[in-house]
């Protein structure tokens, strides 16, 4: 019997409610995650028929795995109870349930219901080589057209984007039609941006982040030159270069103030920062009796203090860019963008239907357009994008089709997963997975963003856990307790990652929250 720490139990014991659980590397969450579907599938008083499972993972061979795991629990529960006909049966049911890939899952929910589709009985799935090959040869036949029907758009659009021949903006289109094939009702989107764009709503956000990202900037500019003026004072034997320092400082805090009583007048800014110069550093030779006053910190203080005046350079120059732009200037850019976004959606949505033609004439889809097909047939869209259920996935709501939904390696769902799970789960909301999942995953060890996946999403759950008020809301349970390493590699490994990782880089702050525990007691230690 497995020695289960408390936030495994945790994890393990907690049912009823939407659970996230952030396992770090090493934490034993395969473990846990079998401990407590297998607790459930033999309690009878649940009753949770083994069929009803829908366990999601992201490759065969891990889907295999936990199929074989689950089947392994089963059978020597059976052989602990073996009057127990209640699991004998589950053990039966089990190899009907839906232990796969999502690509997999997905690829299911479109052959049984083809007749919602233009595809035919026998559709199957193409390699990716074929896929590309469809895709250029489609392309081909777009890039053609609008040659001959539209050459000079299409020359202006060349000219924009590319220098010796088409391949560029061929590589925009493409990468386009990808991104907007990884959104659930990609024309909502699409939608929303060009009215922002064509009514210059951007514009005020566009400024509002560039003021607050001056504001950052600003806040940088004070912190360092109150650090270069610490380091000057203290330069008793370079008395000219001293002076020159908290010259310096003197015209930083100067510039800084003028900022500040020039507020939301971005342009006044500009101006103020585009006069400003710095007063150079020359004639600043000691004394001979400085010379031989000086001492080996006094030295290493000045070099630091030559540092830090760069530094403050660096960090006016880049405060400066935040008022590079003026809100005309936006205003002709957003207009500009609006125009260019327009013919390049032109393109991607002739690209996607010559796609289709030929993927339809083959009865052969990828994986992407299993997932926007079920997407399709589990969920209406309106106007505002709020999203509702169709008659195909209220049926597998009503019947509690899926009674248990395990997702495993959540931080790598993309938005289109994301919404097929909340179609099939019991939420009501749409707006977060049901009380029947539970979904397991580290946003540190997230790798599939080429291929679409959105490590936000576990974070926005992660969030959604942090502001829940009852017990019906998300929970989260942090396994970081490291079962593989010891503790100089953990340490180490917590070093850097607190040195490197944040929000903007990983997705997440590295916090005492996040750092890897040595869970496990090695021979030596």
């Amino acid at each position: 019997m497995p020695q289960w720490t408390d936030e495994q139990l945790e994890a393990i014991n907690c049912y009823g409610r939407p659970v996230i659980v952030s396992a770090a590397a090493g934490s034993g969450k395969t473990a846990v995650l079998v401990e407590r579907t297998i607790r459930l599938l033999c309690d009878e008083k649940l009753a949770i028929p083994a069929d009803t499972l829908l366990a999601v993972t992201f490759t065969n061979d891990a889907a295999a795995q936990m199929r074989e795991k689950l089947s392994a629990a089963l059978e020597n529960a059976a052989i602990e109870m073996p009057e127990n006909a209640w699991i004998q049966k589950q053990q039966t049911l089990l190899r009907l349930a839906n232990i796969c890939t999502i690509n997999s899952f997905c690829y299911d929910m479109v052959k049984n219901n083809l007749a919602d589709t233009d595809l035919q009985s026998g559709v199957r799935i193409m390699e990716e080589k074929e896929s590309d090959m469809v895709t250029e040869r489609a392309l081909d036949a777009v890039m053609e057209d609008a040659y001959e029907k539209f050459p000079q758009e299409t020359e202006k659009l060349i000219s924009l984007f590319c220098c010796e021949d088409d391949k560029p903006l061929r590589e925009m289109i493409i990468s386009l039609r990808k991104f907007l094939r990884s959104i659930p009702f990609s024309d909502v989107w699409v939608k929303n941006v060009t009215e922002r764009l064509d009514g210059m709503q951007m514009i005020s956000e566009i400024m509002a982040d560039y003021a607050a990202l001056a504001d950052e900037r600003a806040e940088r500019c004070a912190s360092t030159a109150e650090r270069l003026r610490g380091l000057a004072e203290d330069l008793e034997n370079y008395s000219k270069a001293k002076a020159k320092f908290l010259q310096n400082c003197d015209y930083a805090e100067r510039i800084l103030n003028a900022l500040e009583r020039a507020g939301d007048d971005m342009e006044a800014c500009g101006e103020g920062l585009s006069s400003f110069s710095w007063i150079p550093m020359t004639g600043t030779t000691r004394t001979k009796q400085e010379k031989e006053d000086t001492t080996y910190p006094e030295e290493e203080t000045y070099e630091e203090a030559k540092t830090c005046l760069s530094a403050l350079k660096n960090a006016f120059s880049e405060l400066a860019e935040c008022y590079a732009v003026s809100e005309d200037e936006a205003k002709k850019d957003c207009a500009f963008v609006s125009k260019v976004f327009k013919q390049l959606l032109e393109f991607v949505n002739k690209l996607e239907e010559n796609v289709w033609e030929i993927k339809v004439e083959r009865n052969a889809i990828d994986f992407s357009d299993t997932e926007l097909l079920t997407v399709n047939l589990l969920l209406n869209c309106d106007s505002s994008g709020r999203t509702s259920r169709t008659p195909i996935a209220e049926e597998i709501y009503r019947s509690g089709r899926y009674k248990l939904i395990l997702v495993d390696e959540f931080q790598d769902v993309n938005n289109l997963q994301e919404a097929i799970l909340k179609a099939v789960s019991d939420t009501d909301s749409m707006e977060s997975i049901g009380s029947n999942v539970f979904a397991v995953g580290d946003v540190k060890q997230s790798i599939y963003r080429f291929r679409q996946a959105n490590p936000k999403i576990f974070m926005q759950t992660r969030r959604l856990a942090e502001q829940s008020t009852d017990d019906k809301g998300v929970k989260e349970i942090l396994l970081t307790k490291n079962f593989r390493s010891r503790a100089g590699v953990l340490d180490f490994a917590n070093y850097l990652f607190s040195s490197l990782m944040n929000s903007r880089l990983g997705e997440v702050e590295y916090t005492k929250d996040e750092e890897l525990v040595c869970g496990a007691k090695f021979i030596g230690d």
